[in-house]
């Protein structure tokens, strides 16, 4: 269904339109407040995943390392839904907004999909931040 998606939409990246959109929407009913109140970015970042994880037994979320500028979020999902990036782009969406709640611009650089010893996957991003006006790259 996201692949049907995706093609009448005219975007590749449906998920991730999805993720951003569900930022804009929490945001605008306070549900980020208890984000902001983490004190930063990487700290928001890792109460999300745990938030995130919650939400769903079967895609856990996890950062897997971060420092003061970027965090490593993680996600694995059932083989199944790998084929396309919808679930995988609805987490970058939604994290490379969140530095904004802080005053940040942010982005996801990569994501890349990697099969487990265990033959599950998982799907890794690079998330980063930087002051308001000054670029990522």
């Amino acid at each position: 269904m996201a692949k049907a998606a995706s093609a009448l939409c005219g975007d590749p990246d449906l998920g991730r339109r999805v993720g951003e959109e569900m930022y804009f929407l929490s945001a605008a009913e306070g549900t980020t407040d208890f984000l902001r109140a983490t004190g930063s970015v990487g700290a928001a970042c890792d109460a999300l995943a745990g938030h995130g994880s919650r939400m769903s037994s079967d895609r856990p979320i996890w950062v897997h390392a971060r420092a003061d500028s970027w965090v490593e979020p993680r996600t694995r999902v059932p083989s199944a839904e790998i084929g396309d990036r919808f679930f995988c782009g609805t987490t970058a969406g939604y994290f490379a907004r969140l530095p904004s709640l802080f005053g940040h611009v942010g982005a996801v650089i990569e994501q890349e999909c990697r099969t487990s010893p265990r033959a599950d996957r998982s799907l890794e991003e690079d998330a980063v931040w930087s002051p308001r006006g000054e670029s990522n790259s």
